[in-house]
């Protein structure tokens, strides 16, 4: 929007939007494969400003309940409200006892939460200014402990320690392994409480596509990046499959381009997309991250209800279900329950409580798997896996929906459509390394500069950028301000003054001329419907490959 770029999108799934896009069943059924809740969205809340100058104004979205998230244990619930000073009054009225460290760990999220920021930033800047930051106070060794060593050290009460961490499933490894700074980002990120998207998470893409047509971008799906391109040490293009080629078509295209952008993460850019490039930098160092930082990976199960869940009591808020106060252990056994009776923690939310548009009623259970347990099955396709792989599916869904109604009798009846994916499904859809939803495990060397030099924005390569999860932090709010990052280092230094500014005072929606989304939005809808067709002529004409 602000220097006129021609942007190419290359999407290997056969719907545009990642892991923002959503999928429908009997015509009724809709459900989101990625986003949940989102914070920061209230009027005054700095996402919700981006978000309105992405879109102007034409993505809404709705809150969540006051009460958000229900953390249940086998002999007591809490709930978190909306609110920080409510959050730390309820823990301190549950745990008197512990006031003094309840406070204590309030202050302290502020503290990391300020170290991250100064980490992000001295990333980021020249080499030559990184020297000025070694005159702020080293906060690494504390913001980079575990969030176990945290708990342990500050807390007495294992009802407390299991409570403060029940998010855990957020981030995607639980606190003898996380860092504490990823624990401290996400859970501020909720104190002004939750919110969920008008329509769905798929209205990202929706309303951000127009915009991007508008300047001359386009997006093109069922595209593969196979190779990023470099010649005499500066990235010019990618090498894509096309995977819907005809037989009369070139099923391999090269697209050019003076900028390469790559959203696919740290991992998968310098170890596959780089793999012909001698001079990488990272590969060793990449293999050996990821082989002591183990990820994870989830299966999912989406359900059509037959009735509003309202009914049993549920009203859009998400419940974190746990068998036990030790996350750890519930974490190790997440591969061995699979064959046994059902998951040892599970979230459970509803899509349909949380979107005033939904058409019908939906629910959603995840529970953590490593990709091994079912790479017996790697090698087979989508949707034809075998009988064997149907039966273990089908043993793992009557695992979870018992592990649901044993604490809310009357879920089971309420079931209509069921549906299951597992890490297979999400290696098929977006090619992720062992199947991992987070990307790099939060670990502490994940933000240690030091040891995860690839976790940023810019590359030792000439023309070549990261942008995603793991040039910032997780989720929706870090993949936005990753991409804000991102685009410091692509535009010309005197539009970072005005992105802030209009940030901060978003653009009014305009419904006229170039600035009316309404041609974009068919265009949308038409991508959606024909997702075959090859949008771009001129690939010339590019100037950025995202």
């Amino acid at each position: 929007q602000l220097e006129n770029k021609k942007i190419l999108i290359l999407e290997r799934h056969f719907q545009v939007g990642g892991f923002t896009h959503t999928f429908q069943r009997k015509r009724k059924y809709e459900w989101d494969v990625g986003l949940h809740y989102v914070g920061q969205l209230g009027e005054d809340g700095d996402l919700k400003k981006a978000f309105d100058f992405l879109t102007r104004g034409q993505l809404k979205w709705a809150e969540m309940p006051d009460v958000f998230d229900k953390f249940v244990y086998p002999d007591f619930t809490f709930e978190v409200r909306k609110g920080r000073n409510n959050f730390r009054n309820d823990l301190i009225k549950t745990f008197p006892h512990e006031e003094k460290a309840i406070r204590q760990y309030f202050y302290d999220l502020d503290r990391v939460n300020t170290w991250f920021k100064i980490n992000e930033t001295k990333k980021n800047v020249p080499d030559f200014i990184r020297p000025l930051f070694n005159l702020l106070p080293d906060e690494k060794d504390f913001a980079l402990q575990t969030v176990a060593e945290y708990m342990n050290k500050s807390f007495e009460d294992e009802r407390l320690k299991a409570i403060l961490v029940s998010q855990w499933g957020d981030y995607g490894i639980p606190p003898a392994k996380a860092a504490f700074a990823i624990h401290c980002i996400l859970v501020s990120h909720y104190f002004k409480g939750a919110f969920y998207p008008v329509g769905g998470s798929g209205q990202i893409a929706e309303t951000m596509l127009p915009i991007i047509q508008e300047k001359g971008g386009h997006i093109l799906l069922n595209h593969r990046v196979d190779e990023i391109l470099i010649e005499s040490g500066k990235a010019v293009g990618v090498r894509a499959e096309y995977l819907r080629a005809g037989e009369e078509e070139e099923p391999i295209k090269e697209f050019r381009a003076p900028l390469i952008i790559s959203g696919a993460g740290a991992y998968i850019t310098y170890e596959r997309l780089l793999k012909n490039y001698e001079d990488n930098p990272y590969r060793e160092g990449l293999r050996s991250f990821d082989t002591k930082n183990q990820t994870t990976a989830h299966i999912s199960m989406y359900l059509g209800l037959k009735d509003s869940p309202a009914k049993l009591g549920f009203g859009g808020e998400n419940h974190w279900i746990f068998s036990s106060l030790d996350h750890d252990a519930s974490f190790a056994g997440r591969n061995s329950w699979i064959h046994k009776d059902g998951p040892l923690m599970c979230y459970l939310s509803f899509p349909s409580l949380k979107d005033p548009q939904a058409k019908a009623h939906t629910a959603e259970l995840i529970t953590f798997v490593d990709y091994e347990a079912f790479s017996k099955w790697q090698d087979t396709k989508w949707t034809k896996r075998g009988e064997d792989y149907k039966l273990l599916k089908e043993k793992i869904a009557e695992g979870m929906i018992s592990f649901i109604e044993k604490h809310y009798p009357g879920f089971r009846d309420l079931i209509e459509y069921q549906e299951l994916s597992t890490p297979l499904t999400t290696v098929s859809m977006t090619g992720h390394h062992r199947a991992t939803i987070y990307g790099l495990a939060g670990t502490p060397d994940r933000f240690d500069n030091e040891k995860s030099p690839w976790c940023q924005a810019r590359t030792p390569i000439k023309g070549l950028y990261l942008t995603g999860s793991e040039a910032s932090a997780w989720g929706i709010a870090g993949a936005m301000l990753s991409g804000y990052v991102t685009a410091t280092h692509l535009l010309q230094p005197w539009n970072m003054p005005k992105i802030l500014s209009l940030l901060a005072h978003s653009p009014p929606i305009k419904e006229d001329g170039k600035d009316n989304p309404a041609e974009g939005i068919d265009n949308f809808n038409k991508i959606k419907k024909e997702s075959t067709a090859p949008i771009v002529k001129e690939e010339k004409q590019l100037e950025g490959v995202s």
